[in-house]
């Protein structure tokens, strides 16, 4: 990746008379307009429709790019999570993963994880848990023998201390990378999806893995590889309500 700098941006906006995280605008009585509505009448404050509330920025230990590529929010709208990667100097990029106070933008933690490659990682996917507990990141990272891995991290929502990391190396031993991550409604379990090699080394097949959310335990791995015997990858996920069944595309 080249070494052009970046900073992690993060902004809040006011929508809709409501914040972009759910927290009343403050308004302004001049511009404030009433609309009929088949139940009645609301009151909307043009002027701070789009406002922006806060912006946060990050600048990693390597004063060089760091990009964030996902957000989750969580539950009780007090906290915004987000992770990318974020050059760390000679460990190249590192997952870097941060959370803010969602009313201020102040920053409350930041974690990073350099695999055991001690080469560049990068995280493409974050979940929260239902009761705001814990956070989950995955994406690539570089192992010792320099072929890329999934690797999901756990971190406590509250300190970012990592609770666990769990890497996926396929069945080829080649490399794979997890675009996208997705938790249990009961919150027990943690699936992740993306492209990983297959017999041979020669093309990319789905892979999903799910992982016991306390423990980082993985209970089973699922490979899907098209008729076409080539590329396949899978970016997006979901989850029944139930919990019973994982669909990844």
């Amino acid at each position: 990746m080249g070494r052009l700098r970046f900073l992690v941006g993060l902004i809040a906006v006011c929508v809709s008379g409501f914040s972009l995280l759910g927290m009343p605008s403050p308004t302004l009585a001049a511009s404030e307009r009433t609309h009929p509505t088949p139940g009645g009448s609301i009151s909307v404050d043009r002027a701070t429709l789009g406002q922006q509330l806060w912006a946060a920025h990050h600048n990693g230990p390597g004063n060089a790019q760091d990009v964030a590529k996902a957000l989750g929010v969580s539950p009780d709208g007090s906290r915004v999570f987000v992770t990318g990667y974020s050059y760390g100097g000679s460990s190249g990029n590192d997952y870097g993963t941060l959370a803010y106070d969602a009313s201020t933008g102040a920053r409350l933690w930041t974690a990073r994880y350099n695999g055991p490659g001690d080469a560049d990682d990068a995280a493409f996917a974050i979940g929260v848990s239902p009761d705001g507990s814990s956070v989950f990141v995955t994406g690539e990272s570089a192992g010792p023998a320099g072929t890329y891995d999934y690797a999901t991290v756990a971190y406590d929502a509250s300190s970012g201390a990592k609770v666990w990391v769990a890497r996926y190396k396929g069945i080829a031993n080649r490399g794979g990378v997890a675009y996208a991550l997705g938790v249990s409604p009961d919150g027990s379990k943690v699936f992740v999806t993306g492209e990983s090699y297959g017999v041979g080394g020669t093309d990319q097949d789905y892979a999903t893995v799910a992982y016991d959310a306390s423990s980082g335990q993985q209970l089973w791995a699922a490979r899907y590889k098209g008729p076409g015997d080539f590329e396949d990858v899978s970016t997006p996920i979901g989850l029944r309500a139930d919990g019973s069944t994982a669909f990844v595309t």
